[in-house]
């Protein structure tokens, strides 16, 4: 993890930085546990998300506050992001994030057909069903469905084309939603406010 203080942070916000960074780096030092076996490391109280009976919803409202009034601002949407280590838990985080936004809703599937080489008589394409196609869950490659409305935001997990600035972790906000390509605009990098087209995609293993 890497902290970064701008020069547009307020000297509230500076001190907040000031106080993770020096707790991330007593965590790395091995200050306060122990260093041969498990421990238990007490995080501040002005850290803590108090939850309720929804903790990934109070978990999204504290990083994201109003999102219905605030998603048009792109410096809001650029200096918050979620991380989790399990696409499960990402997807589920998505969905409630998704559904804050105002908007219609568009679901985008992906192919549900194989490539079967002909000169291996062993493998039919009717060995493969769409149900067990459509339960597949491969590293790298995205799910059955993916949803959309204009105006979320989205980080780029491929690297596509880095002369315009489209790599891994771009973050970009959707600004148009066609049949077979998604218009963004860029949020990051040296291409900002610079709008593309998204093309669908085919993808091979």
């Amino acid at each position: 993890m890497r902290l970064a203080q701008g020069a547009s942070e307020s000297g509230e916000d500076n001190a907040e930085i000031a106080l993770l960074s020096r707790w991330l780096l007593d965590i790395g030092d091995g200050l306060n546990a122990n260093i041969f076996g498990e421990s238990t490391i007490a995080i501040p109280p002005e850290m803590l998300i108090r939850s309720t009976h929804d903790p990934i919803a109070d978990f999204i409202s504290a990083t994201y506050g109003d999102l219905p009034l605030s998603h048009t601002d792109s410096k809001y949407l650029v200096g918050r992001a979620i991380l989790a280590p399990h696409n499960e838990t990402v997807s589920n985080i998505n969905s409630k994030v998704l559904a804050a936004f105002l908007g219609e809703e568009i679901a985008y599937l992906s192919y549900d057909s194989t490539e079967i080489d002909p000169g291996n008589t062993n493998v039919m394409e009717s060995d493969y069903s769409v149900e067990f196609l459509n339960s597949l869950k491969i590293v790298n490659f995205p799910p059955l469905e993916l949803k959309f409305k204009v105006g979320c935001p989205v980080i780029l997990l491929r690297n596509m084309d880095q002369t315009i600035g489209l790599c891994i972790g771009t973050r970009m906000v959707v600004t148009k939603l066609g049949t077979w390509f998604i218009e963004v605009e860029i949020l990051t990098a040296s291409n900002i406010g610079e709008r593309l087209f998204m093309p669908r995609l085919t993808l091979s293993e």
